[in-house]
Order: C-alpha cells, then sequence, then structure tokens
C-alpha cells in the first residue's frame, strides 16, 4: 500500500509538469541557443505552494538560472503543481528549453524509500507519458542532478500541438536519504536547443547549470509544518 501511496502521489505531482515547448508567435533569433549566459537565483518559498499538495510537502530549495529565462505563471489554486516552471527565450518561434520543479516526499525510512521508489518508478514514467505523442521511455533508474542522486528517467516525445515538435526529456526525484521532503525536476529540450538525444539533457548547456546550482535545503522543522 505505501508504494501504491507513493506512486500516486508522484503522478498527481507529475500531472502538471507538461509545458507548451511547441511553436510560439514570436522568435529571438534564427540560431541554436545554448549559450550561457548570465545567471539569476531562484529561491523557493511558501508563496509558491498555491495548492494543498504544495504546501503540504513544501521544501525550501534554490538554484541559479539563465537570467534571461522566463518564470511562468503557474496553476491557479488547488490546481498547481509546481512550485517554479522555466522556459528559455524562444529561436526561431520554438521554446528550446524548459525546467519544472514540483514535488516528492518519502517516509524518511531511507532503504525502504530508495526501494519503493525504484519499484514505483518505471510505472511513473510510463503514465507520464500519456500525456505526449510519440512518446518513447529511454532509460529508467538513477542518475545525478548536482551533487544529489536521483531516481530518473529519460525519454523522447512530440508535442500535442500543430508543430508537433520533437522533445527530448528526463524526470529525476531527488529525496536525500532519510528525508520526509524532497523534488521531482522536468527538464525538456526540443530541436530548436543543441540537444541530440535524452541522453545529453542536462549534460551541458543552460540545464546544466540549473542543475549544478541545485541545493535541496533542510527539511521543515515540525514546529513550522
Amino acid at each position: 500500500m505505501k508504494r501504491l501511496v507513493m506512486a500516486a502521489a508522484l503522478l498527481m505531482a507529475l500531472a502538471g509538469c507538461e509545458v507548451k515547448v511547441g511553436s510560439v508567435g514570436n522568435d529571438s533569433g534564427e540560431t541554436k541557443a545554448d549559450a550561457l549566459p548570465a545567471t539569476t537565483r531562484f529561491a523557493n518559498s511558501r508563496a509558491n505552494a498555491r495548492s494543498e499538495p504544495l504546501r503540504r510537502h513544501y521544501v525550501d530549495f534554490s538554484f541559479e538560472y539563465p537570467a534571461d529565462w522566463q518564470v511562468a505563471p503557474q496553476t491557479a489554486g488547488d490546481q498547481a503543481t509546481n512550485y517554479v516552471n522555466l522556459t528559455a527565450p524562444t529561436v526561431s518561434g520554438q521554446i528550446p528549453h524548459a525546467v519544472n520543479v514540483g514535488y516528492a516526499f518519502g517516509t524518511g525510512n531511507a532503504e525502504s524509500d530508495r526501494r519503493e521508489m525504484a519499484r514505483a518508478l518505471p510505472d511513473i514514467a510510463r503514465q507520464f507519458g500519456q500525456s505526449w505523442a510519440d512518446y518513447r521511455i529511454i532509460s529508467v533508474g538513477e542518475d545525478r542532478v548536482g551533487n544529489y542522486d536521483s531516481h530518473n528517467w529519460r525519454f523522447s516525445a512530440h508535442t500535442t500541438d500543430a508543430a508537433a515538435s520533437l522533445v527530448y526529456g528526463r524526470g529525476d526525484i531527488i529525496l536525500p536519504p532519510g528525508a520526509t521532503r524532497g523534488v521531482l525536476i522536468l527538464s525538456l529540450a526540443t530541436e530548436a536547443s543543441d540537444v541530440e538525444s535524452p541522453a545529453d539533457v542536462g549534460e551541458s548547456g543552460p540545464i546544466k547549470t540549473i542543475h549544478d546550482s541545485f541545493r535541496l535545503e533542510a527539511e521543515v522543522p515540525e514546529s513550522d509544518k
């Protein structure tokens, strides 16, 4: 039952993670853009926890992101599933990169959480793909985001808009051993970027900047819950 509850909660967190990464109206250039501009810092706050699950599983985190990226509006009210949604400037009318950060949680038993997450991850990866076209899981297992181990899957897909843009992506669930609160990071790259496969997402360029600078703070004290 613990496994099913954890998997269901993570799937609910994933439900709002898809970012529109197809064609948009304004161009900002004709060349692929992976140059690293100046960065700015994002620090999570309780103001970003706009739904009951986000409030219940709230955790502090921070990271650096390119200064020319946009923080996209959150879904309103109880439909909100992410603390922050980021998109890169358009290239030839297409968004080249997007990163979303939502919540994850565990029991605080490090070995049990690692085991149950490993068991649930293939189902999470498969069900996440229901909102994409031509969705293919490339790998499921363990990976790294900066200094953190993650439960990771990588995939390719096409957007469901008229452009049917090719997307490479990865999902990373970070839950440090013994923690009850963590994050789920969804990172996406389209053909407007220099990314050439799901294996490349987060290995260079602006997404790597975000991943390498990511810091998950200590859990919220009991008195603050």
